[in-house]
């Protein structure tokens, strides 16, 4: 693929985005609820779409260790699940 050439996508606009501490996924949270994990060299999704929220996903965060997402919602509540999704 080429640089510029995009990823798949959400079906609403991303609003938030964070890495794996050694770079190896990324993950995003968006206005579509879901949260995904994407593989940045291959840019395709890992896994995903996941039902993250009750509303928009706003923020997304991982831990240091890599082991945990945590993302905030339009709903004002703050979730922490495992980074490996399903």
């Amino acid at each position: 693929m080429a640089d510029n050439e995009p990823f798949a996508r959400h079906l609403w606009p991303f609003f938030a985005m964070a890495g794996a501490p050694d770079g190896s996924w990324l993950a995003t949270g968006g206005g579509d609820r879901t949260l995904r994990r994407w593989d940045p060299v291959k840019q395709r999704a890992i896994v995903g779409p996941i039902n993250a929220d009750a509303h928009w996903v706003l923020a997304v965060a991982v831990t240091p260790d890599g082991r945990q997402i945590v993302t905030g919602g339009g709903d004002g509540v703050v979730r922490v699940r495992s980074s490996r999704l399903r």
